[in-house]
Formats: C-alpha cells, sequence, structure tokens
C-alpha cells in the first residue's frame, strides 16, 4: 500500500514543482509588463481646482488610513487621486492651479498666486 503512495508521490511533487515555477514566473512577468507600460504614460499638467478633500477612516485602527483629493479640471471632469497626509495637508479646497499626474498617480499640484 505505502509503494502505491510513493510511485504517486514520484509523478505529483515533479508536476507540483513545474506548477510553482510557472506561477512565480508568470507574476514577474506580469509585473515587468505593468512597470514597463506604466514608464511610458507621459506625465499629463492641466489647469484644476481642487472641489474636495477625503479622508478614509479605518473602524478597527481608529484613525485615518487613506487620503484623497479630487479635482477639478478645464473640461469639467473630475479625478480623484490618492495622495499622502503630508500633501494632503498641504492642500486646500477651492484652491486653484497646476495638476500633474500620471495616469492614476498624483505627481504634484502648484497653486496659482
Amino acid at each position: 500500500m505505502s509503494d502505491g503512495f510513493f510511485e504517486i508521490a514520484k509523478i505529483i511533487f515533479p508536476l507540483f514543482q513545474i506548477f510553482v515555477i510557472f506561477c512565480l514566473c508568470l507574476c514577474v512577468f506580469l509585473v515587468a509588463h505593468k512597470f514597463y507600460h506604466s514608464n511610458r504614460i507621459p506625465v499629463s499638467c492641466v489647469e484644476a481646482k481642487i472641489i474636495k478633500k477625503r479622508q478614509f477612516l479605518d473602524l478597527q485602527l481608529n484613525k485615518y488610513t487613506g487620503y484623497y483629493v479630487i479635482f477639478e479640471i478645464c473640461d469639467g471632469k473630475k479625478l480623484e487621486f490618492p495622495v499622502t497626509r503630508a500633501q494632503y495637508n498641504r492642500l486646500f479646497e477651492n484652491a486653484a492651479g497646476e495638476l500633474k499626474f500620471k495616469s492614476r498617480k498624483f505627481i504634484k499640484f502648484i497653486k496659482f498666486d
């Protein structure tokens, strides 16, 4: 009876190793592909106005864990970006300026004087 188990294990174990190696290679490929395409996207610069700021409260930790700013660009489209706490504290609602972003990533907001 135990000889049958070892015969099956000799077949299954190498197949499992191949599966794990395949999954790791696939993950590396997908990360490299995303990195390559995200670096090809140009930085966009548009005039914008901060229309709203919001915080995400984690009820288990009882503290703010996410900070978001919503901009309205000149064509009326609204864009929301996650920002750091420091960036969140430097930005004020109704401020107008130049928004720099890359895809869905906030880069900088330069307020008009």
